[in-house]
């Protein structure tokens, strides 16, 4: 789950159907489950390095890191991020612009992904 500001709450989910899902609170009620796809087995891990953008890291079926975001208006495609990975993602926002993501890699040792873009 992650707030993006006052009286907003998203929550993120691995469905039956194995895609991710997301709800929303707006401060009066809660929206229905949307699908968002994929073919996650781990996750999901959410982060926002900035107004109105949310960045979501899960686990997919071949064991790689995927990345799907929200830049205020519409959803990304997924994009496959490589590695194998061998634990549900962990993702934080250092600052504006920036996130670190943290995962068990195949080497059983904790791989450390970063993604900035200048101020």
């Amino acid at each position: 789950a992650i707030s993006l500001g006052q009286n907003r709450i998203d929550v993120f989910a691995i469905g039956g159907n194995r895609a991710m899902w997301r709800k929303s609170w707006n401060g009066t009620k809660w929206s229905s489950w949307g699908n968002l796809s994929g073919s996650c087995t781990d996750g999901v891990a959410v982060a926002s390095w900035g107004a109105n953008r949310l960045d979501c890291f899960v686990v997919g079926n071949d064991r790689a890191l995927w990345h799907k975001w929200w830049n205020g208006s519409t959803w990304s495609d997924w994009e496959s991020l490589g590695g194998k990975l061998y634990s549900a993602p962990t993702a934080i926002s250092l600052g504006q612009n920036r996130i670190d993501v943290f995962a068990i890699g195949g080497n059983r040792a904790m791989w450390h992904k970063w993604f900035g873009k200048p101020s």
